[in-house]
């Protein structure tokens, strides 16, 4: 018998409450990641999103086949958070 919150979240047989999966699904349909390519702009690269997403400092997944994935919210937060030029 399980302590009360020992597997926050979690059912009676050991998976997730039905609770916990429509709230993870609601998120993933509301904000869908896309592939980084998808979110370039003129305002930044290609190169810079992946090195963002390296440094930890764009909040994005990289799946196992190399391809980074992050929502357009992520990037314009990015953008705004980064120092002005000029």
């Amino acid at each position: 018998m399980l302590l009360d919150g020992a597997l926050a979240g979690t059912g009676r047989r050991g998976g997730p409450t039905r609770a916990t999966i429509y709230s993870r699904l609601e998120t993933q349909i509301e904000e869908p990641r896309t592939r980084l390519t998808a979110l370039v702009d003129t305002g930044m690269s290609l190169t810079a999103l992946r090195a963002a997403a390296r440094r930890g400092r764009l909040e994005a997944t990289q799946r196992s086949d190399g391809q980074w994935l992050s929502t357009r919210r992520a990037v314009e937060q990015y953008m705004e958070s980064r120092p002005r030029s000029g």
